[in-house]
């Protein structure tokens, strides 16, 4: 009788902490967004930054165009690819003139154009592998061949797809599918070098294969090079952008004078404003872009039909587009300039013709707070930031920005609240740290009581420990008796696997009570974290069904595994003592990560790091406690505990892959089934 109210309590505590830490249902707050279902890109404002305004080019019949640029009187040259040709129109598409006839030099593909101060337009004829310059009134001033160095290699292939020429005179040239970076020429022809070429990234398999495989291994497999260069634009500043279309970040990059990118200086924004998620990463395809002279950055993101625009600092400002067929809608954008009004003139490379877009009056107040917000401006972008708020209440720069503003003045609550509807948990852990900082201050006396009861409640729960452990196993109730072996676990494993196994003082229920428990626990800590020390995986993005599919079958998946291969390399444990042994290995995780997630509400994100290593120190800690109940129940020695293990690990994966496969062709069978029945019931 005692130990069913004993049992009745324990679930009662289990439902009602549940019910305490389980995920809410956020309100959906009112605002302007993307289409999650088609894109997957949350919260940011589309409607409100750009309009369709007009469009031409249908009369000039282009087939395929992929380039354009407009030059400093307002005309706008396109490099017609598809009939080899450049078309220069004004601003409304009337054509005025065109280059690369058979009478001048005849183009053939060409990719790229761009007119310098001169007024000379620099063609890249991709098609004839070389440059050509023209004068303004359409003769040819020079044709720069294929360039030869021994730097190039013999098995070079000269596509040139994209120029500019800055003031020295010196050309850039983008090449097709060259991975050593964007080709530096005089104004004769003759290479110079590469100039900011893309690094590729860190990976382990690289790094393995260079250290363990010999070089007819390392030959049978592909080499990772750096990605070419889809685009590049010459800012009045001196700074060039490029775009990388086939990077998996860092797409848009600044390069100054030596090429160095001194654009992407924030990790974490390096993907431009779009999430990564558990199955990858939901990634632009930036294929060309244009900046004013604030440095606000519009981008096309052919993959998707989306201009995005970024101020100087990565954020994503606006957005505006959508690919299909109607107005203001895109088939595959290729190009894009603007002019001094602010208007973005996007080439789209499929509908043959040029779209006008028009900024709004929401976007000429995002540009005017964004630009005293990057000057540090915070107090006077305040009223531009408010009235941004009134068109769309989801705009998290401008929270941000008024969270700064706040910051300045000294008004920390405030600020705390505006970060935290930014979104900004930086933000958000610099106005607690001046709260924290100034509370400490005022009440120095009540934080040293606070510490010093700290340390009692520590004092208190080491005794509670000791007298747990000093306890009579038989007189004990199930509590206490489970506790005690969790403990001796932890600090004695040798002794308290021997005790589990031997003397049967463990038992299957409590085990999976435990692992209920450290359900509850995980769901607790994801939930109670403090806001500025959340991670990526946090309350906001927590799925539930993960979390139980990551415990419960995992531990079922790890039981298995290793009670079978136990049971093929002559192990002693029964499957109840796999069971046991794994789930009051859990100990560490049950006591102290907790007390680690309460603790995260008294630190700043610049002390994450302590909890961080914290936490991964318990799950080390937990993990050896689970090898060493693999040794000591399945009494082995320790090199063949360790192969058990291993072998254990890889029989999990492949029970996993074969349920996936069952999965799999289980869906597969039932809509095959439907897919039948549906044809029959059409048919009768």
């Amino acid at each position: 009788m005692r130990k069913n109210k004993t049992w009745a309590l324990l679930l009662v505590m289990v439902f009602v902490m549940s019910l305490v830490v389980a995920p809410g249902v956020q309100a959906r707050r009112v605002g302007f967004y993307f289409d999650r279902i088609t894109t997957g890109i949350p919260i940011y404002p589309l409607q409100l930054g750009y309009v369709y305004h007009r469009d031409f080019g249908l009369d000039l019949e282009m087939d395929g165009p992929q380039d354009l640029f407009m030059a400093s009187d307002g005309s706008l040259y396109i490099a017609d690819t598809g009939n080899s040709r450049i078309l220069k129109t004004d601003r409304w598409g009337k054509l005025l003139a065109t280059y690369g006839s058979r009478e001048t030099a005849q183009l053939n593909k060409p990719q790229g154009v761009f007119v310098n101060d001169k007024g000379e337009v620099i063609v890249a004829d991709t098609g004839n592998k070389r440059v050509v310059i023209f004068h303004a009134d359409g003769s040819v001033k020079s044709i720069l061949r294929p360039p030869e160095s021994v730097l190039l290699g013999n098995d070079f292939n000269y596509e040139p797809t994209k120029v500019i020429e800055d003031h020295r005179g010196y050309i850039y040239v983008v090449n097709a599918d060259s991975y050593r970076g964007i080709m530096l020429l005089d104004g004769n022809g003759t290479f110079r070098g590469f100039f900011g070429a893309n690094k590729v990234g860190f990976s382990l398999k690289r790094v393995l294969i260079n250290m363990f495989a010999t070089e007819a291994q390392k030959q049978k497999f592909a080499r990772t090079l750096p990605t070419p260069h889809s685009n590049m634009y010459l800012h009045e500043s001196g700074y060039i952008y490029t775009t990388t279309q086939y990077d998996k970040e860092k797409q848009i990059k600044k390069l100054n004078v030596v090429g160095e990118d001194v654009y992407n200086k924030v990790s974490e924004k390096n993907f431009y404003g779009f999430p990564v998620v558990r199955t990858g990463i939901y990634r632009p395809a930036f294929v060309d872009l244009t900046v004013n002279e604030k440095g606000i950055i519009s981008a096309i993101d052919a993959a998707n039909g989306i201009v995005l625009q970024y101020d100087d600092t990565q954020d994503l400002l606006l957005a505006f587009g959508s690919k299909g067929e109607e107005k203001g809608s895109f088939g595959y954008p290729s190009s894009i300039v603007g002019d001094e009004d602010g208007f973005l003139y996007v080439l789209d490379k499929d509908r043959n013709n040029v779209q006008v877009f028009r900024p709004t009056q929401f976007a000429h107040m995002v540009h005017e707070a964004s630009e005293l917000y990057a000057d540090g401006l915070y107090k006077e972008a305040a009223e531009p930031w408010r009235e941004v708020l009134k068109y769309n209440t989801n705009y998290g720069l401008a929270h941000r920005g008024l969270g700064k503003m706040h910051l300045k003045l000294e008004e920390f609550d405030k600020a705390l609240k505006e970060f935290r509807l930014a979104g900004d948990r930086q933000g958000y852990s610099d106005a607690y740290a001046n709260i924290r900082y100034w509370y400490v201050k005022q009440n120095f006396s009540r934080v040293v009581f606070g510490i010093f009861l700290s340390l009692v409640l520590i004092a208190l729960a080491i005794k509670g420990a000791k007298w747990v452990m000093n306890q009579e196993w038989e007189k004990s109730n199930i509590v206490v008796q489970t506790l005690q072996m969790l403990l001796l676990i932890m600090f004695n494993p040798a002794e308290g696997f021997w005790q589990l196994k031997r003397n049967n003082r463990g038992r299957v229920d409590v085990a999976v009570v435990l692992m209920v428990l450290v359900f509850v626990v995980r769901v607790f800590n994801i939930q109670a974290t403090s806001y500025q020390l959340w991670a990526s995986y946090n309350a906001e993005t927590a799925n539930l069904f993960n979390e139980v599919i990551r415990i419960f079958l995992m531990w079922a998946l790890w039981c298995v595994a290793n009670y079978a291969v136990g049971a093929i390399a002559e192990g002693e444990a029964f499957f109840k003592d796999v069971m046991m042994s794994s789930a009051y290995a859990t100990g560490p995780y049950l006591f102290f990560s907790w007390p680690l997630t309460l603790l995260t509400h008294i630190l700043t994100r610049s002390e994450k790091s302590w909890v961080d290593s914290a936490n991964i120190a318990l799950l080390w800690w937990c993990a050896i406690l689970i090898v060493l109940g693999v040794q000591y129940t399945h009494n082995y020695e320790p090199k063949k505990t360790l192969a058990t293990v291993g072998v254990s690990i890889f029989t999990m994966l492949v029970i996993a892959g074969l349920i996936g496969l069952a999965y799999a062709l289980t869906m597969h069978t039932v809509e095959f089934v439907r897919e039948v029945i549906i044809e029959v019931a059409i048919r009768a």
